[in-house]
């Protein structure tokens, strides 16, 4: 069994590392485990990552919250809008004991430059 938080923690040392001056948090309250692949879930994540810091507040913390669901590990990544006052959060559901190949492929794929480009 993987540890989601760990995943999180490796993927936000590497973001911060290529994006310095940006403070990722990581809130690991909940212990979520589940029978994943390493490298596509650290995707996942990095891709949100990614894309919470071309769309949020450049001077505002980023929250990366692990959340123990059950059946599902829940990941939530909030960021402050560059336009407005309030948090933009993007979440995703991970079955905790789908095989290592059932994750959605749209979860995957990096988002288009254009979607990139606030």
């Amino acid at each position: 069994m993987i540890a989601l938080a760990e995943i999180c923690r490796d993927v936000i040392e590497e973001t911060s590392r290529q994006h310095e001056g940006v403070a990722i948090e990581l809130n690991d309250w909940d212990e979520a485990y589940g029978d994943w692949d390493r490298e596509q879930v650290a995707q996942i994540v990095r891709l949100l990552l990614l894309n919470a810091l071309a769309h949020g507040g450049a001077n505002e913390p980023m929250l990366v919250s692990v959340i123990d669901g059950g059946d599902d590990a829940w990941l939530a990544i909030a960021s402050s809008d560059a336009s407005g006052p309030q948090p933009v959060v993007v979440h995703v559901s991970l079955p905790k004991f789908a095989s290592r190949t059932s994750l959605p492929e749209s979860l995957l794929m990096a988002p288009d430059a254009g979607d990139l480009a606030a």
